[in-house]
């Protein structure tokens, strides 16, 4: 209730009114990304630009793309793997698809919210929109029996890729699932926890209404509300043999009884076979509908557009601006015997795409000046890079910073701007900085972005201390 009138905002505010501390530090999700960069010796395995592409997002911190295609048996790096980042990328996938199912089908009963959740989120499905995007083939991994297990179901999907029964084809290995949680923890991180990125990366690739298409629910949760619906008694047997396990199932009807047995690796596999197989025979003899309950129930529910729910916080800044390495950076200046013609001087980073602005070549009194150290605006170090820019402006008598819109792309829900700002530092008068910030998904954000590559490039060119 508080999460929906009050957002995370309120929800938290209770959390901690009954006792439950649900804080953290910034700094933390800043050092975990930070942190990633230990992977980055692994770039030169695959085309991380080809992934980012295909993903339909481009990473700050290369490093946690790179984890979160880590296999725990790969162990050529040093350690590290995926599964930290899929546990947070599982959480947050719940949460969405929470959040999507509760606004898009206002009418449902908790219980057909909860089965629409599981199917949408289950291992297999997720599994086969990893295959979609064949990320299967940036797996690090070294355990030739899953290379073998990933191979064949990725060949009977490219065969069948209709085919949905629970008993058809191989096993679906876990680790395809594990891919887009976490992915999606991992962009969670980059993105300093902001959860409507994240909402739009998995609308555009889980398109959860789509996968409604072909609903098929948990054999055993199918028998069990076949009996409760026809008042049936429903029985299981279990047995251990030689280190397999046999399954049977009985359900008595009007003084008559049918049986399904199978036998698996263990209890849960067993019973699902065996609940497979007694729902076939019970639909082989007429003995129940055939049709999909649930399917019933959405084909004739109202539905909302899909909305996200509480998200009320700030992004966290997870801009590394002191680990950009500035030694390695490529400068290259040309200056124009025109004095009106501007020669651009490019610094680029993992971050920004910064352009120092020479409106005329300078002169070798100005060339041979060192550069003046601009006075500090002072303020608390909390503030936003924008509003740090205007007060070192004001302190050093210099015209206001520029900001403009250079760039906008995308779709209507999936719209990305890129921003630059424009300051001229008056202390050297030939010198104008335009600094570019990376694409982002909403104008302040982006804004602020290019506020952060102008503050990055007065420190790293000495005009800032």
């Amino acid at each position: 209730a508080f999460l929906v009138d009050s957002g995370f905002k309120g929800a938290i505010g209770f959390l901690k009114w009954i006792g439950i501390n649900a804080d953290f530090e910034a700094l933390q999700v800043r050092d975990a990304c930070v942190a990633s960069k230990r992977y980055m010796p692994l770039t030169t395995r695959f085309n991380l630009a080809s992934l980012e592409n295909q993903l339909g997002y481009k990473f700050l911190h290369k490093g946690l793309l790179l984890q979160a295609f880590i296999h725990p048996s790969y162990n050529k790096h040093g350690g590290g793997c995926y599964q930290r980042l899929e546990f947070l990328g599982d959480a947050v996938l719940d949460y969405l698809m929470t959040s999507y199912f509760f606004t898009v089908f206002p009418k449902l009963k908790p219980g057909q919210l909860t089965d629409l959740r599981s199917l949408s989120v289950n291992n297999k499905a997720l599994a086969n929109v990893a295959v979609s995007f064949s990320l299967e083939r940036f797996l690090f991994c070294e355990s030739n029996y899953l290379h073998e297990a990933i191979k064949d179901y990725t060949n009977f999907l490219a065969a069948s890729p209709l085919a949905s029964g629970p008993s058809e084809g191989p096993k679906c290995p876990k680790v395809l699932g594990d891919l887009i949680e976490s992915f999606l923890g991992a962009v969670f991180l980059d993105c300093g926890f902001n959860l409507n990125h994240v909402w739009r990366i998995m609308l555009s690739i889980l398109d959860p209404v789509k996968n409604l298409s072909n609903l098929q629910l948990s054999p055993v949760k199918e028998l069990l509300e076949i009996c409760q619906s026809y008042k049936w008694d429903r029985e299981i047997s279990v047995m251990k043999k030689d280190g397999a396990c046999s399954v049977e199932l009985k359900v008595t009807k009007k003084g008559s009884c049918l049986t399904a047995s199978a036998t698996g690796r263990n209890k849960r596999e067993s019973t699902k076979k065996a609940a497979q197989l007694m729902i076939t025979n019970l639909k082989a003899h007429e003995h129940i509908k055939t049709s999909n309950p649930l399917e019933d129930v959405l084909k004739n529910s109202f539905r909302n557009e899909a909305t996200l729910i509480g998200y009320n916080e700030e992004p966290i800044d997870v801009v590394d601006l002191d680990g950009l390495d500035v030694d390695n950076l490529k400068i290259q200046e040309t200056f124009d015997e025109d004095p009106e013609t501007e020669s651009k001087t490019s610094e680029k980073s993992s971050s920004y795409i910064i352009r120092r602005v020479l409106t005329q070549a300078p002169s070798e009194k100005e060339d041979s000046l060192t550069q003046k150290t601009i006075r500090e605006a002072g303020g608390s170090s909390s503030k936003t890079a924008k509003s740090l820019l205007h007060e070192t402006c004001v302190a050093n008598c210099w015209k206001p910073p520029k900001f403009e819109c250079c760039e906008e792309e995308g779709p209507g829900h999936l719209k990305s701007f890129t921003y630059k700002v424009t300051l001229e530092v008056e202390d050297a008068p030939n010198m104008t900085l335009e600094c570019y910030g990376e694409a982002k998904p909403t104008k302040k954000c982006a804004a602020e972005q290019a506020a952060q590559a102008a503050i990055w490039c007065l420190e790293h060119c000495g005009f800032l201390r």
